[in-house]
């Protein structure tokens, strides 16, 4: 089983469904800059810092707190477990291989209906006046995954047509047309939608990301429609940059008929290469910005023996190989992961694959359905039942078991507990968490929204503790409850977390509409345990007006001022510290003031009772400010363009390297007068390419037991360097 697909595959082959319900998962998204590794790499080639642990420890906890994780926003159970890793390579850089989870193991499907539909661009398309039709289907981002590779993804949506075509029904007929959402995911499972530069970019005619070609250009099924365009030359370059906050920019440069390469560009300056074309070997390069690199190398019949391997090579020639199972059928369904350890010894991990069945039923749904008939459901799903580690670590396994059956479909239909999410895991060291789900009891009314909605709601974990020559058992447990407002109007949902000493964390997001204004999923409210509430404005980092389309909410969202409110011994609140963030339109912070505490009451707030600016008279007691050489206009500028910006395509795009800081200051502030006192700038070889710091000069206001005031540039006289 490889997540290294890197054909042309739409989700399911059902293009002419469309995903309404899109709750985009921002926290990893804005995270990305920094999570963002080399297939699961552990460094950079300017950094030794490893951030993960070498698949080989012995001695290691193994806590599940180091593997799980659970979306206070989505209720997604995340797992993410470290295997084998290379050792560091040249400037730090290394790869790994780990094993990922997803609980979001369904997603839905949705109709059109058949009462017409308004024209969106005369002769080009229109939207069906109802579009609610819904059953469910497996989701592409649920179940099991190995984080390895990124993979370009062209996402089939559904957007029913008339207009003249070539073939297929007249125009006064409403069909699926089949489009294309462009995308690409990374290691750590996510997917980012892409949105185009250049002429091309007319064609989103829905301004929802989807176009009526692929990646590359090659058009779709001209049914019902005006003509696509024509693919591109050969060697034509088209540019797709992301939305989300993760700053990415992807190059695609057309080939034959269906091939293409490919090169991702991260802010960091890193870059990976990669390819879609005939034959069975396709290889990704990853190099940093000084050209170091790793290769993982995909082959469908490894050396002529029908098996698919995965390899990951690095300049030393050191290797980490995956095989996969070639055969469904229990012994042969394992994985195999082999690497060379100390003194030349093998190291080998067992990934153990089963099949489980998932039997149900829901009510088919639209609107207007008087008399809800209830679907049959019966699914399978490839999941991992055991990893057993090398056998240096002793006799050392991850279990893990399920909802759902192990057996096939029953006759007569019999419901399955649960719907194919894990629930339970145990550690190699045994420990073990048990998870209960919302939907584990089959309910007589669950539609395809309830179904989707399924999360945690206890979470058991039991362990051995050791104190003092003397072990006993201790069992804690986490309780989870959501409201994504799915049963009312509300345009705001919320989540608690009850720990075992009874503390609760609760997180209030935005689940639909417009108001209050932040983007959905992302947290706008945080409230402690200990009653200190975090509330915060969002903002957008909207492209170029040349890229602004009106319909896109909350792209490259960022926090703009947080609030931190502390309460009494009575639970009211009394003082609020406030943080105000600006940044550049690569994601970069230019500017971070810093409020000291202020009577809670004297802060503004708007009809949904939330902060909507900073009290008037008040100013920052301390502000940090930062200069970079690839200088953009400032996330607020939604109209200047810049060739520094990440999606630029003047003169070859945006420099690799984009957070490469030209200074930085730390000022004092009296009645609004900021001064500076202190000061650093810094010299490299290659500010936009390789990044490499030459020269770091320091400056502060105190010398000598007098103050002074900065001289810019820092030179050897003005400065220590």
């Amino acid at each position: 089983m490889t997540n290294l697909s890197l054909a042309n595959a739409f989700t399911e082959s059902k293009l002419n469904s469309h995903v309404i319900v899109k709750r985009m998962r921002l926290s990893s998204l804005l995270a990305l800059a920094a999570l963002l590794v080399f297939w699961y790499v552990g460094a950079n080639a300017q950094t030794t810092q490893q951030t993960t642990p070498r698949g080989v420890q012995a001695g290691n906890s193994y806590s599940i707190s180091d593997i799980e994780t659970i979306n206070t926003t989505s209720g997604n159970l995340m797992l993410n477990i470290p295997l084998a890793k290379l050792p560091a390579g040249r400037a730090g850089l290394s790869a790994g291989i780990s094993l990922m989870y997803n609980s979001k193991l369904w997603d839905l499907n949705t109709y059109p209906s058949s009462t017409g539909c308004s024209p969106i661009h005369s002769g080009q398309g229109c939207e069906p006046n109802n579009y609610e039709l819904r059953t469910i289907k497996s989701s592409d981002d649920g179940g099991w995954r190995y984080a390895v590779g990124y993979e370009i993804t062209n996402t089939g949506v559904g957007h029913p047509m008339t207009g003249t075509g070539t073939s297929g029904p007249s125009c006064s007929q409403q069909v699926p047309g089949n489009w294309s959402m462009p995308g690409i995911k990374t290691p750590d499972g996510s997917r980012h939608e892409l949105r185009m530069a250049g002429s091309l970019a007319s064609y989103d005619w829905y301004d929802d990301g989807s176009f009526p070609f692929l990646i590359d250009g090659t058009p779709l099924d001209t049914a019902c429609r005006q003509e696509a365009p024509n693919r591109p030359a050969t060697n034509s370059v088209l540019t797709y940059f992301t939305i989300d906050g993760s700053f990415m920019r992807v190059d695609v440069t057309v080939g034959a008929a269906n091939e293409y390469t490919w090169v991702l560009y991260l802010p960091d300056g890193s870059r990976v290469t990669g390819s879609v074309a005939a034959g069975t070997t396709n290889t990704q390069r990853t190099y940093d910005r000084n050209g170091n690199y790793l290769d993982l190398i995909h082959d469908s019949n490894y050396n002529s023996t029908g098996k698919t391997v995965d390899r990951m090579v690095d300049q030393l020639g050191r290797e980490l190989k995956i095989e996969y199972a070639t055969d469904p059928v229990t012994p042969a369904n394992r994985d195999t992961i082999t690497m060379t350890g100390f003194n030349g010894a093998t190291l080998t991990w067992y990934v153990h694959w089963k099949t489980i069945y998932v039997n149900q039923k829901y009510i088919k749904s639209y609107p207007g359905n008087t008399a809800p008939s209830l679907l049959v459901f019966e699914r399978t799903k490839r999941v991992v039942e055991s990893i057993d580690l090398p056998e240096q670590l002793g006799d050392l396994q991850y279990l893990f078991t399920y909802s759902g059956n192990n057996t096939d479909y029953q006759s007569p239909f019999t419901a399955a507990l649960g719907w194919g999410e894990v629930n339970s895991v145990t550690t190699p060291l045994g420990a073990k968490a048990e998870y209960e789900y919302k939907r584990d009891t089959p309910g007589t009314n669950l539609g395809p929204i309830e179904i989707l909605n399924n999360f945690p709601v206890k979470k058991t974990l039991t362990y051995l503790s050791e104190y003092d020559g003397s072990s006993s058992t201790v069992s804690e447990v986490w309780n989870y409850d959501y409201d994504f407002g799915d049963n009312s109007s509300a345009q705001v949902g919320w989540s608690t977390v009850t720990g075992p000493d009874g503390g609760v964390t609760r997180q209030e997001f935005k689940v639909t509409g417009e108001n209050p204004s932040s983007p959905v999923g992302e947290p706008f409210r945080t409230t402690n345990p200990d009653g200190t509430v975090i509330e915060r404005i969002w903002n957008e980092n909207l492209p170029a007006a040349t890229f602004n389309h009106p319909q896109w909410q909350f792209v490259n969202p960022y926090v703009k001022t947080e609030f931190t409110t502390i309460k009494n011994y009575a639970g009211t609140a009394v003082l609020t510290a406030i943080k105000d963030m600006d940044y550049d339109k690569n994601g970069n912070v230019t500017k971070v003031k810093e409020y000291d505490f202020v009577a809670a009451s004297t802060i503004p707030r708007d009809s949904f009772g939330l902060p909507n600016g900073i009290p008037s008279g008040v100013y920052p007691s301390r502000v940090s400010a930062t200069g970079f050489h690839a200088e953009t206009p400032a996330a607020t500028d939604h109209t200047t363009s810049s060739d520094y910006a990440y999606y630029a395509t003047a003169n070859g795009g945006a420099p690799r390297f984009l957070q490469a800081a030209l200074w930085s200051e730390v000022r004092s502030v009296s009645g609004g007068s900021e001064t500076t006192v202190s000061r650093t700038e810094i010299t490299y070889d290659n500010a936009l390419t390789t990044g490499n710091a030459t020269l770091v000069r320091n400056w502060d206001n105190y010398k000598g037991g007098s103050f002074h005031a900065v001289s810019t540039p820092l030179t050897d006289s003005n400065s220590n360097k």
